[in-house]
């Protein structure tokens, strides 16, 4: 036991002896802009860098608390923060759970990412399926479900239409009646 424990400490003194060699240096007072060599240069090396990052413009979303600390805030919390720049997403009646919730950071990076849309997953079906069972207890997959392009179907943020839709659905019920129901479906 003795024995274990002092390896432990030891294994241990050795990592922070190495971490403390190649870590960076916080700057010594005000920064233009955060993305530096010396601090958060792997934002730049991404695929796709949001816009105000790759401006260097950190004040759109961050206020400076204390500058010789190198210390942050946020400029405005949850949802306010995003629908600041991007009000659009929201401005239908139907508005996703996360966005609604202030929680964008469950599908985008808010800084950079190597998917399109600063998205966390390589691709819309993966990151769907993160909340989504939409595959459970089916026989037979839905095309757009089938080869992962839930959005061909469903809005990401807001829609007019109920669950999402990008247009128009009628209930079961009503499909006899209307040939419109299957407006969205033909559009395939």
């Amino acid at each position: 036991m003795f024995v274990t424990t002092k390896y432990r400490t030891v294994l241990l003194m050795i990592c922070l002896v190495i971490s403390r060699g190649y870590a960076a240096e916080k700057p010594a007072g005000p920064q233009e802009t955060c993305v530096t060599e010396e601090c958060h240069k792997v934002y730049e090396t991404k695929s796709h860098v949001h816009a105000p990052v790759e401006l260097g413009d950190c004040k759109s979303c961050h206020k400076s608390l204390d500058p010789e600390k190198h210390t942050y805030q946020l400029v405005r919390e949850g949802r306010d923060l995003c629908e600041y720049c991007h009000l659009d997403q929201t401005a239908k009646k139907i508005i996703h759970e996360p966005l609604e919730t202030g929680d964008c950071l469950q599908c985008h990076d808010p800084h950079s990412s190597d998917n399109s849309s600063l998205l966390l997953e390589s691709s819309v079906a993966s990151l769907c399926a993160q909340c989504h069972d939409t595959t459970k207890n089916m026989k037979f997959l839905h095309g757009p479900t089938a080869v992962g392009e839930c959005t061909i179907c469903h809005e990401a943020h807001s829609s007019d239409n109920k669950n999402l839709l990008v247009s128009e659905h009628c209930s079961h019920r009503k499909r006899r009646m209307y040939a419109l129901s299957y407006t969205s479906c033909f559009n395939c």
